[in-house]
Protein backbone atom coordinates (compact mmCIF):
# COMPACT_ATOMS: atom_id res chain seq x y z
CA UNK A 1 0.00 0.00 0.00
CA UNK A 2 1.56 3.12 -0.50
CA UNK A 3 1.34 5.70 2.24
CA UNK A 4 0.37 9.57 1.63
CA UNK A 5 3.56 10.37 2.53
CA UNK A 6 5.46 8.95 -0.02
CA UNK A 7 2.88 10.04 -2.55
CA UNK A 8 4.04 13.69 -1.66
CA UNK A 9 7.40 13.36 -1.91
CA UNK A 10 6.76 12.00 -5.84
CA UNK A 11 3.95 14.55 -6.77
CA UNK A 12 4.34 17.64 -8.27
CA UNK A 13 2.22 20.88 -6.73
CA UNK A 14 0.03 20.70 -9.68
CA UNK A 15 -0.62 17.34 -9.07
CA UNK A 16 -1.26 17.63 -5.42
CA UNK A 17 -3.60 20.51 -5.94
CA UNK A 18 -5.52 18.26 -8.34
CA UNK A 19 -5.69 15.31 -5.84
CA UNK A 20 -7.17 17.68 -3.28
CA UNK A 21 -9.18 19.07 -5.47
CA UNK A 22 -10.50 15.63 -6.07
CA UNK A 23 -10.92 15.27 -2.70
CA UNK A 24 -13.28 18.23 -2.32
CA UNK A 25 -15.41 16.78 -4.88
CA UNK A 26 -16.75 14.68 -2.37
CA UNK A 27 -18.97 16.79 -1.08
CA UNK A 28 -20.88 16.26 -4.43
CA UNK A 29 -23.21 12.62 -4.33
CA UNK A 30 -21.90 9.64 -6.81
CA UNK A 31 -24.01 9.86 -9.52
CA UNK A 32 -25.33 7.00 -12.11
CA UNK A 33 -22.64 7.43 -14.82
CA UNK A 34 -19.55 5.85 -15.82
CA UNK A 35 -16.31 7.26 -16.64
CA UNK A 36 -14.03 5.81 -19.67
CA UNK A 37 -10.23 6.60 -20.78
CA UNK A 38 -7.82 4.53 -23.16
CA UNK A 39 -4.34 5.48 -23.00
CA UNK A 40 -4.28 8.84 -20.59
CA UNK A 41 -7.31 10.06 -23.08
CA UNK A 42 -5.29 10.14 -26.53
CA UNK A 43 -7.58 7.09 -27.99
CA UNK A 44 -11.32 6.20 -27.19
CA UNK A 45 -10.58 2.60 -27.85
CA UNK A 46 -9.12 -1.19 -26.58
CA UNK A 47 -10.42 -3.23 -24.22
CA UNK A 48 -12.12 0.23 -22.69
CA UNK A 49 -14.23 0.62 -25.65
CA UNK A 50 -15.11 -2.36 -25.69
CA UNK A 51 -16.63 -2.99 -22.65
CA UNK A 52 -17.97 0.24 -22.79
CA UNK A 53 -20.18 -0.85 -26.07
CA UNK A 54 -21.56 -3.55 -23.86
CA UNK A 55 -22.29 -1.50 -21.10
CA UNK A 56 -24.48 1.31 -23.04
CA UNK A 57 -26.45 -1.42 -24.53
CA UNK A 58 -27.34 -4.02 -21.36
CA UNK A 59 -27.39 -0.44 -19.09
CA UNK A 60 -29.28 2.38 -21.31
CA UNK A 61 -29.85 4.07 -17.94
CA UNK A 62 -26.37 4.86 -17.23
CA UNK A 63 -24.98 8.42 -18.40
CA UNK A 64 -21.29 7.49 -19.90
CA UNK A 65 -18.49 9.88 -20.03
CA UNK A 66 -15.26 9.46 -22.07
CA UNK A 67 -12.14 11.22 -20.95
CA UNK A 68 -10.17 12.92 -23.87
CA UNK A 69 -7.24 14.76 -25.07
CA UNK A 70 -9.43 16.31 -27.99
CA UNK A 71 -12.74 16.73 -26.42
CA UNK A 72 -14.33 17.16 -29.94
CA UNK A 73 -14.13 13.45 -30.79
CA UNK A 74 -17.10 11.75 -31.28
CA UNK A 75 -18.14 8.88 -29.57
CA UNK A 76 -21.97 7.45 -30.15
CA UNK A 77 -24.10 7.20 -26.84
CA UNK A 78 -21.72 9.37 -24.73
CA UNK A 79 -20.24 12.59 -23.85
CA UNK A 80 -16.61 13.71 -24.27
CA UNK A 81 -14.68 16.26 -21.67
CA UNK A 82 -11.56 16.89 -21.98
CA UNK A 83 -8.64 15.54 -20.21
CA UNK A 84 -6.62 17.25 -18.36
CA UNK A 85 -9.22 19.62 -16.56
CA UNK A 86 -11.05 19.94 -13.32
CA UNK A 87 -14.07 19.04 -15.19
CA UNK A 88 -12.88 15.37 -15.81
CA UNK A 89 -11.85 15.13 -12.00
CA UNK A 90 -15.09 16.06 -11.32
CA UNK A 91 -16.91 13.31 -13.06
CA UNK A 92 -13.81 11.12 -11.71
CA UNK A 93 -14.95 12.14 -8.37
CA UNK A 94 -18.63 11.30 -8.91
CA UNK A 95 -19.01 8.40 -11.16
CA UNK A 96 -19.82 5.15 -9.69
CA UNK A 97 -17.93 3.42 -12.17
CA UNK A 98 -14.59 3.98 -13.49
CA UNK A 99 -13.15 2.10 -16.72
CA UNK A 100 -9.32 2.24 -17.65
CA UNK A 101 -7.20 0.25 -19.69
CA UNK A 102 -3.34 2.06 -18.23
CA UNK A 103 -2.42 3.53 -15.43
CA UNK A 104 -4.22 6.74 -13.62
CA UNK A 105 -2.79 9.48 -12.69
CA UNK A 106 -1.16 9.74 -9.49
CA UNK A 107 -3.02 12.15 -7.86
CA UNK A 108 -6.05 10.14 -8.49
CA UNK A 109 -8.22 9.04 -5.18
CA UNK A 110 -11.36 6.73 -5.11
CA UNK A 111 -13.94 6.98 -2.47
CA UNK A 112 -16.75 4.32 -1.45
CA UNK A 113 -19.28 3.43 -3.28
CA UNK A 114 -17.28 3.91 -6.42
CA UNK A 115 -15.85 0.75 -8.39
CA UNK A 116 -12.98 0.45 -10.32
CA UNK A 117 -12.41 -1.68 -13.34
CA UNK A 118 -8.91 -1.96 -14.56
CA UNK A 119 -8.97 -3.46 -17.64
CA UNK A 120 -5.14 -2.51 -18.97
CA UNK A 121 -4.28 -2.82 -22.92
CA UNK A 122 -1.92 -6.12 -23.21
CA UNK A 123 -2.93 -9.77 -23.55
CA UNK A 124 0.52 -11.03 -22.75
CA UNK A 125 3.66 -8.66 -22.77
CA UNK A 126 7.17 -9.57 -23.99
CA UNK A 127 8.91 -7.14 -21.81
CA UNK A 128 9.78 -7.07 -17.98
CA UNK A 129 6.82 -4.80 -16.83
CA UNK A 130 5.35 -2.85 -13.60
CA UNK A 131 7.53 -4.35 -10.23
CA UNK A 132 9.08 -6.98 -12.53
CA UNK A 133 10.89 -3.45 -14.21
CA UNK A 134 10.69 -1.69 -11.11
CA UNK A 135 14.34 -0.81 -11.03
CA UNK A 136 14.12 0.42 -14.55
CA UNK A 137 10.93 2.55 -13.58
CA UNK A 138 10.89 6.71 -12.59
CA UNK A 139 10.19 6.85 -8.82
CA UNK A 140 6.82 8.50 -9.94
CA UNK A 141 5.38 5.79 -12.20
CA UNK A 142 6.20 3.03 -9.93
CA UNK A 143 4.00 5.64 -7.34
CA UNK A 144 1.54 6.02 -9.75
CA UNK A 145 0.89 2.16 -10.63
CA UNK A 146 0.71 1.23 -7.03
CA UNK A 147 -1.75 3.93 -6.37
CA UNK A 148 -3.72 2.77 -9.40
CA UNK A 149 -3.59 -0.76 -7.96
CA UNK A 150 -4.94 0.64 -4.56
CA UNK A 151 -7.70 2.48 -6.52
CA UNK A 152 -8.74 -0.77 -8.33
CA UNK A 153 -11.02 -3.53 -7.89
CA UNK A 154 -11.09 -5.80 -10.59
CA UNK A 155 -8.25 -6.52 -13.43
CA UNK A 156 -9.50 -7.79 -16.41
CA UNK A 157 -7.47 -10.81 -17.86
CA UNK A 158 -7.24 -12.41 -21.28
CA UNK A 159 -4.79 -16.07 -20.41
CA UNK A 160 -3.83 -17.60 -17.58
CA UNK A 161 -0.48 -16.28 -18.10
CA UNK A 162 -1.64 -12.44 -17.98
CA UNK A 163 -3.17 -13.48 -14.32
CA UNK A 164 0.20 -15.16 -13.04
CA UNK A 165 1.58 -12.05 -14.37
CA UNK A 166 -0.93 -9.71 -12.31
CA UNK A 167 -0.70 -11.51 -9.09
CA UNK A 168 3.38 -10.87 -9.35
CA UNK A 169 3.67 -7.77 -11.11
CA UNK A 170 1.03 -5.51 -11.08
CA UNK A 171 1.34 -4.74 -6.90
CA UNK A 172 -2.46 -6.63 -6.83
CA UNK A 173 -4.11 -9.72 -4.77
CA UNK A 174 -7.88 -8.57 -5.55
CA UNK A 175 -10.33 -9.98 -8.06
CA UNK A 176 -9.18 -11.32 -11.37
CA UNK A 177 -11.85 -11.45 -14.07
CA UNK A 178 -10.58 -14.72 -16.64
CA UNK A 179 -13.10 -13.44 -19.02
CA UNK A 180 -10.40 -12.84 -22.23
CA UNK A 181 -9.50 -9.30 -23.48
CA UNK A 182 -12.76 -8.24 -24.77
CA UNK A 183 -11.02 -6.26 -27.18
CA UNK A 184 -10.47 -9.62 -28.63
CA UNK A 185 -13.86 -10.04 -29.53
CA UNK A 186 -14.10 -9.19 -32.70
CA UNK A 187 -10.89 -11.99 -33.95
CA UNK A 188 -13.94 -14.34 -33.55
CA UNK A 189 -15.86 -12.56 -36.04
CA UNK A 190 -16.34 -12.11 -39.89
CA UNK A 191 -13.36 -9.61 -40.37
CA UNK A 192 -14.48 -8.00 -44.11
CA UNK A 193 -16.54 -5.58 -42.45
CA UNK A 194 -13.11 -3.97 -40.26
CA UNK A 195 -11.02 -4.57 -43.53
CA UNK A 196 -13.33 -2.59 -46.08
CA UNK A 197 -13.70 0.19 -43.10
CA UNK A 198 -9.74 0.39 -42.63
CA UNK A 199 -9.39 0.11 -46.70
CA UNK A 200 -12.27 3.60 -46.73
CA UNK A 201 -10.06 5.15 -44.20
CA UNK A 202 -7.46 5.39 -46.12
CA UNK A 203 -8.99 5.47 -49.78
CA UNK A 204 -7.73 1.96 -50.71
CA UNK A 205 -9.31 -0.93 -53.09
CA UNK A 206 -10.32 -3.81 -50.71
CA UNK A 207 -8.13 -6.24 -52.97
CA UNK A 208 -4.66 -4.58 -51.75
CA UNK A 209 -2.52 -6.30 -49.07
CA UNK A 210 -1.52 -4.83 -46.10
CA UNK A 211 1.33 -5.19 -44.03
CA UNK A 212 1.25 -3.62 -40.23
CA UNK A 213 4.70 -3.08 -38.84
CA UNK A 214 3.99 -1.79 -35.26
CA UNK A 215 7.37 -1.64 -33.18
CA UNK A 216 6.81 -0.90 -29.43
CA UNK A 217 8.41 2.56 -27.62
CA UNK A 218 12.00 3.33 -26.66
CA UNK A 219 12.67 5.20 -23.85
CA UNK A 220 13.86 8.47 -24.81
CA UNK A 221 11.55 8.44 -27.83
CA UNK A 222 14.38 7.13 -30.29
CA UNK A 223 13.63 5.10 -33.38
CA UNK A 224 17.11 4.58 -34.52
CA UNK A 225 16.32 0.60 -33.96
CA UNK A 226 12.97 1.24 -36.37
CA UNK A 227 12.70 -0.12 -40.09
CA UNK A 228 13.65 3.59 -41.87
CA UNK A 229 11.70 4.85 -45.41
CA UNK A 230 14.03 2.19 -47.47
CA UNK A 231 13.11 -0.96 -45.37
CA UNK A 232 10.15 -0.29 -45.62
CA UNK A 233 10.06 -0.70 -49.65
CA UNK A 234 12.41 -4.06 -49.30
CA UNK A 235 9.31 -5.50 -46.86
CA UNK A 236 6.74 -4.36 -49.60
CA UNK A 237 8.89 -6.31 -52.68
CA UNK A 238 9.67 -9.39 -50.35
CA UNK A 239 5.73 -9.82 -49.50
CA UNK A 240 5.14 -9.19 -53.82
CA UNK A 241 7.59 -12.23 -54.29
CA UNK A 242 6.41 -14.01 -51.70
CA UNK A 243 1.98 -14.00 -52.13
CA UNK A 244 1.78 -11.88 -55.44
CA UNK A 245 -0.58 -9.09 -55.52
CA UNK A 246 -0.26 -5.58 -54.80
CA UNK A 247 1.12 -4.22 -51.37
CA UNK A 248 0.95 -1.42 -48.59
CA UNK A 249 2.15 -0.85 -45.51
CA UNK A 250 1.42 0.99 -42.56
CA UNK A 251 3.30 2.12 -39.67
CA UNK A 252 1.83 2.11 -36.17
CA UNK A 253 3.53 3.95 -33.30
CA UNK A 254 3.33 3.23 -29.56
CA UNK A 255 0.95 5.30 -27.63
CA UNK A 256 4.03 7.23 -26.27
CA UNK A 257 5.75 7.29 -29.46
CA UNK A 258 2.84 9.42 -30.84
CA UNK A 259 4.34 13.02 -31.14
CA UNK A 260 6.77 11.30 -33.17
CA UNK A 261 4.64 9.90 -35.84
CA UNK A 262 5.32 12.83 -38.06
CA UNK A 263 8.76 11.99 -38.49
CA UNK A 264 7.92 8.67 -41.03
CA UNK A 265 8.58 9.44 -44.49
CA UNK A 266 4.90 8.41 -45.78
CA UNK A 267 3.85 8.16 -49.42
CA UNK A 268 1.31 6.12 -51.46
CA UNK A 269 2.56 2.91 -50.12
CA UNK A 270 3.55 3.76 -46.42
CA UNK A 271 0.34 4.64 -44.94
CA UNK A 272 0.09 6.47 -41.04
CA UNK A 273 -1.41 3.78 -39.01
CA UNK A 274 -1.37 5.98 -36.15
CA UNK A 275 -3.72 8.27 -37.40
CA UNK A 276 -6.50 4.65 -36.86
CA UNK A 277 -8.19 4.96 -33.63
CA UNK A 278 -8.44 0.96 -32.98
CA UNK A 279 -4.92 -1.12 -33.89
CA UNK A 280 -6.82 -4.50 -33.65
CA UNK A 281 -8.85 -3.42 -36.39
CA UNK A 282 -5.58 -2.87 -38.26
CA UNK A 283 -4.55 -6.27 -37.54
CA UNK A 284 -7.53 -7.70 -38.84
CA UNK A 285 -7.02 -5.87 -42.10
CA UNK A 286 -3.76 -6.99 -42.49
CA UNK A 287 -2.43 -10.22 -43.71
CA UNK A 288 1.03 -9.38 -41.86
CA UNK A 289 2.23 -7.88 -38.41
CA UNK A 290 5.76 -7.16 -37.57
CA UNK A 291 6.94 -6.19 -34.63
CA UNK A 292 9.86 -6.08 -32.08
CA UNK A 293 8.34 -6.33 -28.27
CA UNK A 294 5.25 -5.28 -28.66
CA UNK A 295 2.59 -7.57 -27.19
CA UNK A 296 0.61 -7.00 -30.29
CA UNK A 297 2.04 -9.78 -31.74
CA UNK A 298 0.15 -11.71 -29.38
CA UNK A 299 -3.51 -10.01 -30.19
CA UNK A 300 -2.29 -10.79 -34.24
CA UNK A 301 -1.46 -14.40 -33.45
CA UNK A 302 -5.06 -14.67 -32.06
CA UNK A 303 -6.47 -12.90 -35.09
CA UNK A 304 -4.71 -15.80 -36.81
CA UNK A 305 -2.18 -13.67 -38.56
CA UNK A 306 1.62 -13.90 -39.90
CA UNK A 307 4.15 -12.35 -36.72
CA UNK A 308 7.37 -11.03 -37.55
CA UNK A 309 9.67 -10.13 -35.38
CA UNK A 310 12.36 -7.42 -36.17
CA UNK A 311 14.30 -6.28 -33.30
CA UNK A 312 17.81 -4.61 -33.77
CA UNK A 313 18.48 -3.98 -30.29
CA UNK A 314 18.19 -6.68 -28.49
CA UNK A 315 20.90 -6.81 -26.45
CA UNK A 316 20.93 -2.96 -25.30
CA UNK A 317 16.74 -3.63 -25.25
CA UNK A 318 17.04 -6.55 -22.92
CA UNK A 319 19.47 -4.58 -20.19
CA UNK A 320 16.78 -2.08 -20.49
CA UNK A 321 13.77 -3.08 -19.94
CA UNK A 322 14.84 -7.13 -19.33
CA UNK A 323 12.21 -10.11 -21.21
CA UNK A 324 9.87 -12.53 -19.83
CA UNK A 325 11.26 -15.48 -22.25
CA UNK A 326 13.73 -15.96 -24.63
CA UNK A 327 12.94 -15.41 -28.52
CA UNK A 328 13.39 -19.41 -28.91
CA UNK A 329 10.34 -20.09 -26.85
CA UNK A 330 8.04 -17.84 -29.43
CA UNK A 331 6.24 -18.90 -32.30
CA UNK A 332 6.88 -16.01 -34.56
CA UNK A 333 10.71 -16.08 -37.21
CA UNK A 334 13.10 -13.36 -35.26
CA UNK A 335 15.56 -11.57 -37.32
CA UNK A 336 18.05 -8.90 -36.64
CA UNK A 337 18.90 -6.95 -40.02
CA UNK A 338 16.10 -5.84 -43.47
CA UNK A 339 18.15 -8.69 -45.48
CA UNK A 340 16.98 -11.54 -43.16
CA UNK A 341 13.66 -9.76 -42.62
CA UNK A 342 13.36 -10.30 -46.43
CA UNK A 343 14.57 -13.61 -46.68
CA UNK A 344 12.22 -14.67 -43.55
CA UNK A 345 9.20 -13.47 -45.35
CA UNK A 346 10.02 -14.98 -48.79
CA UNK A 347 10.55 -18.30 -47.26
CA UNK A 348 8.05 -18.31 -44.84
CA UNK A 349 6.35 -21.86 -44.18
CA UNK A 350 2.67 -20.85 -43.91
CA UNK A 351 1.72 -24.53 -41.92
CA UNK A 352 4.95 -25.04 -39.87
CA UNK A 353 3.90 -21.34 -38.38
CA UNK A 354 0.23 -21.78 -38.45
CA UNK A 355 1.13 -25.38 -36.18
CA UNK A 356 3.18 -23.46 -33.74
CA UNK A 357 0.83 -20.21 -33.14
CA UNK A 358 -1.95 -22.58 -31.68
CA UNK A 359 0.70 -24.63 -29.51
CA UNK A 360 1.50 -21.55 -27.90
CA UNK A 361 -1.90 -19.91 -27.35
CA UNK A 362 -2.75 -23.37 -26.02
CA UNK A 363 0.01 -23.26 -23.72
CA UNK A 364 -0.61 -19.74 -22.49
CA UNK A 365 -3.93 -20.95 -21.25
CA UNK A 366 -5.84 -18.64 -23.58
CA UNK A 367 -9.62 -17.14 -22.55
CA UNK A 368 -10.16 -15.09 -25.15
CA UNK A 369 -13.78 -16.02 -27.22
CA UNK A 370 -16.50 -14.27 -29.08
CA UNK A 371 -18.23 -13.12 -25.65
CA UNK A 372 -15.14 -11.38 -23.48
CA UNK A 373 -16.55 -8.02 -23.46
CA UNK A 374 -20.33 -9.29 -22.76
CA UNK A 375 -18.99 -11.53 -19.78
CA UNK A 376 -16.92 -8.29 -18.59
CA UNK A 377 -19.88 -5.95 -18.81
CA UNK A 378 -22.27 -9.03 -17.07
CA UNK A 379 -19.85 -9.31 -14.35
CA UNK A 380 -19.24 -5.42 -13.86
CA UNK A 381 -23.53 -4.57 -13.91
CA UNK A 382 -23.61 -7.16 -11.19
CA UNK A 383 -20.76 -5.93 -9.01
CA UNK A 384 -22.10 -1.77 -9.43
CA UNK A 385 -26.24 -2.81 -8.75
CA UNK A 386 -25.48 -2.89 -4.84
CA UNK A 387 -23.63 0.54 -5.36
CA UNK A 388 -26.77 2.07 -7.95
CA UNK A 389 -29.41 0.69 -5.71
CA UNK A 390 -27.80 2.64 -2.57
CA UNK A 391 -28.02 6.01 -4.61
CA UNK A 392 -32.02 5.60 -4.11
Amino acid sequence: MVKSGRLGRVMTARALAARVFMRACWLFPIKNKAVFMSFKGKYSNCNSRAIYEQLRRQMPGCRYIWLMRDPSAVIEGAETVKYPSLKAIYHLATAVLWVDNSRKALWTVKRRGQYYVQAWHGHVPFKRTERDAEDKLTASYVAQAKNDSRCADLFVSGCKWRTWNFRSAFWWDGDILECGQPRSDIFFQDGAERRRKVAGFYGLPEEVNLVLYAPTFRDGKKMDAYLQGGDYNAVLQACHNRFGGEWKLMVRLHPNMMSCQDLVEYDQNILNGSRYNEINDLILASRILITDYSSCMFDAAQAGKIVLLYASDTERYGEERGMYYPFSSLPFPMVSSVDELSEAIKGLDVEKYEVKRRDFLEQIGNFNCASSSQKAAEYIIGRIKPLLNRLG
